[in-house]
């Protein structure tokens, strides 16, 4: 049918949003169904979208006859909004869960940029697989053959016309779709996509043909649509998504050329469908539910990792509906916690004033993980349970004076997050022993920063939080604070990404040293963003000469930022000018910038020292990217990588511990231990009272080679993790400065 009439009908696909007051309802991150509030706006700051967006939740209620709709666009972040394109015979597939039975009336979706006027085509499909199976990183999952057709010879779906045998596999990867719900033969239906439309939803009506699906309850089912323009990476659309958004089930893209490697499967590409970890599409679907429902639980306290360890409130807002005609009404609200993700206690939570609950976690020692969730039991005996969340009770380590703050992260631990600090290790992958707290729980505080005199920022998948003020103000608290800053984005995210100047009073000049910021230097006329960029380390720089002495003793020809290989993410790099006084450290070729044609050389890693003695580094771009060809290399995980000599100018190559709670009787220094020793050492001394502490390392001629300790210290025994993995063997001397005491004694390096 759709075959015949497809022309025609294009036209009847640009229905926008109609505000109706009428509740509506949305998916959590869990999927479950929550009852929507009144239409209200929010503001969303968009990733890498041309301008800041006010973006409706307002949803065509009852529209094409429909009661309620499912929807993601209340839980998007406003941080996470980006325009994600999609090129000629390239599919982008939404999936979502029924909460109960329910008829799909409508689907609609946002679309965000259509400069080549591309043409699209909408169906509804079928999932194979169960919610839990959907979620993890982003993969590669398989497709289906199509022999001939002259785009690759693979094809996205079952039901399409144009395959020719059965699902192909990625590394064993079930078959994800089942049958189409609703197509013509697996032809979808046709759509033009218009920018002009945006932020409103253009929508689609089932009775196009003549039924409409219906999908049971858990059932989990996609809203698809392809670009059809006849060329392969040509005529980009863009959908409105949002990223960031963990534990939400991910967006689906086919690309059919390939999303790394382009070409046919059978020349090595990775071309196929490819789940996108925590990227979403903004897509709705307009539903009658048939089926009762358990209790939506939403507006939940947020509890952030925090510093102090007495009880917490939390409330929410639960309500129950059913949809059937039956009984409806809340019959319990638990609080459950667990201190091991395992075994969980439950606390009753009481009403206080219509449908808000609320319950008290009680209070935990320094250093406790909590997990909690919310249960909701309806008069029917449906239960529904929230995301389970959970927050550190943070403890700083005694005697640590460093602090890793990973900037976008949710964990501290894993791939990438554990090998910032690498040691030219290619084998086990060993890291320098640094001593230092991490934090990846949100802003950080003033009461946080005050613990330490170091702070690494990495904000590398871009800055959840901008922490510019707590460290400006911790900086002009003490000399003695340094700063390292370093990942893509920092300088654009808050610019809209644009081009800024940047003059006295802002903390990027008075910080950072920046004076103007040059936004995505690895595109060329909007392309490129998963294309590495030369970079250039500079000869005789605190911070990159030691790469540039590597460099030049590898059989490379070239260094480059490649954040798409190492660590799986765009290349989103800036380029920046520096201030007067600040020391360039490595440079950055952009593809042509600000319309110019010629390629340029921008910064891209400096370092300064304030006035009042605070060691700044910024590297606009991911530390542990770095590698080279054609002959690879990883200089970011080597021991002369710029974050690692950063790390030794603030003195964090060694680490300083309190052993005990003894106050000892008088001042002294040990032998260090081992001794001789490669290339670790370690020196115990002690203080009776809190003195300025002062420990150097000398080598024979008197030289300074590293200050070990240089700061207050209360009274009490500790020890000193000592590494001289860039010295040369030879004697060496350390010397002791605390109150009026004195001493010093020789060491061995032998390598």
């Amino acid at each position: 049918m759709l075959r015949k009439i497809s022309t025609v009908l294009i036209v009847l696909f640009a229905f926008t949003s109609i505000s109706l007051g009428q509740a509506k309802y949305y998916l959590t991150p869990a999927g479950e169904l929550v009852k929507g509030t009144d239409l209200e706006v929010q503001t969303v700051v968009p990733n890498k979208l041309n301008n800041p967006t006010m973006l409706p939740k307002s949803i065509p209620q009852n529209i094409f006859g429909a009661d309620d709709t499912l929807e993601y666009r209340e839980t998007f972040s406003p941080n996470g909004a980006v325009n994600f394109g999609f090129f000629g015979q390239d599919w982008m597939t939404m999936w979502f869960v029924a909460p109960t039975e329910l008829n799909i009336r409508a689907v609609g979706i946002c679309t965000y940029a259509n400069p080549d006027a591309a043409n699209a085509e909408v169906k509804v499909v079928k999932l194979n697989l169960t919610p839990a199976q959907l979620r993890g990183a982003s993969k590669l999952w398989g497709y289906y053959p199509a022999a001939g057709n002259g785009f690759n010879d693979i094809t996205a779906f079952r039901d399409n016309e144009d395959r020719t045998g059965d699902w192909v596999s990625a590394d064993s990867r079930p078959e994800v779709f089942g049958e189409d719900l609703w197509s013509d033969g697996g032809l979808g239906a046709p759509m033009f996509p218009d920018q002009a439309l945006y932020p409103d939803y253009q929508w689609v009506p089932m009775s196009l043909l003549g039924y409409e699906p219906t999908v049971q309850a858990d059932e989990v089912f996609g809203v698809a649509i392809k670009n059809v323009h006849l060329t392969m990476d040509a005529a980009r659309i863009g959908l409105l998504g949002f990223g960031n958004i963990p534990a939400l089930y991910p967006g689906f893209k086919f690309y059919v050329n390939g999303r790394f490697v382009p070409g046919p499967p059978s020349a090595g590409s990775d071309a196929g469908w490819w789940s996108r970890n925590d990227y979403l599409w903004d897509m709705v679907v307009a539903v009658e539910l048939t089926g009762d429902i358990a209790p939506s639980i939403t507006n939940i306290t947020n509890l952030p990792t925090t510093l102090d360890p007495g009880p917490r409130d939390v409330e929410a807002t639960i309500t129950d509906i059913n949809p059937s005609g039956g009984a409806a009404g809340v019959a319990s609200a638990v609080l459950q916690y667990s201190t091991d993700n395992t075994t969980f206690t439950d606390i009753n939570m009481s009403s206080i004033g219509g449908d808000v609950y609320k319950g008290t976690l009680p209070g935990q020692t320094p250093g406790t993980q909590v997990w909690w969730k919310i249960m909701a039991t309806d008069v029917n005996g449906n239960s529904s349970t929230s995301l389970t969340y959970s927050y550190r009770i943070f403890a700083p380590t005694e005697g640590v004076n460093t602090l890793l703050v990973f900037n976008g992260y949710t964990t501290i631990s894993g791939y990438p997050r554990a090998y910032y600090f690498g040691k030219d290790d290619f084998t086990t992958y060993e890291t320098y022993g640094f001593v230092m707290d991490a934090w990846a729980y949100g802003p950080i505080t003033a009461q946080l920063a005050n613990y330490y005199t170091n702070i690494f920022e990495i904000c590398t998948t871009g800055p959840k939080d901008y922490n510019d003020e707590v460290i400006d103000a911790w900086l002009k608290a003490s000399g003695n604070n340094n700063y390292f800053l370093a990942g893509d984005e920092w300088l654009g995210a808050r610019h809209d990404f644009t081009d800024m100047d940047f003059a006295a009073g802002t903390f990027e000049y008075d910080v950072l040293g920046v004076t103007h910021s040059y936004n995505d230097i690895s595109y060329a006329a909007g392309t490129g963003s998963s294309l590495p960029t030369r970079v250039f380390p500079q000869q005789g720089s605190l911070l990159g000469g030691p790469l540039y002495d590597l460099f030049n003793t590898q059989p490379t020809d070239s260094m480059q930022y490649d954040p798409v290989y190492e660590i799986g993410v765009a290349n989103w790099i800036d380029g920046f000018d520096a201030a007067d006084g600040v020391e360039v450290d490595i440079k950055g070729e952009s593809r042509g910038i600000g319309g110019a044609a010629e390629v340029q050389i921008l910064n891209i890693g400096a370092h300064r020292t304030l006035s009042g003695g605070n060691k700044i580094a910024f590297l606009s771009y991911d530390p542990l990217s770095l590698n080279s060809r054609p002959a690879y290399y990883w200089y970011g995980f080597s021991a002369t990588a710029p974050q690692v000599q950063a790390a030794k100018w603030f003195d964090v190559a060694t680490s300083v511990r309190q052993l005990d709670n003894q106050i000892p009787e008088s001042f002294a220094i040990s032998q260090n231990y081992p001794n001789p020793f490669n290339p670790t050492t370690t020196i115990n001394f002690s203080v009776p009272q809190r003195s300025k502490v002062v420990l150097k390392v000398y080598d024979l001629l008197g030289k300074e080679v590293a200050t070990l300790i240089n700061e207050e210290k209360e009274a009490g025994n500790y020890a000193v993790n000592f590494d001289a993995a860039n010295l040369a063997s030879g004697l060496y001397i350390y010397t002791i400065n605390a109150g009026s005491f004195s001493a010093s004694k020789k060491m061995m390096l032998l390598k």
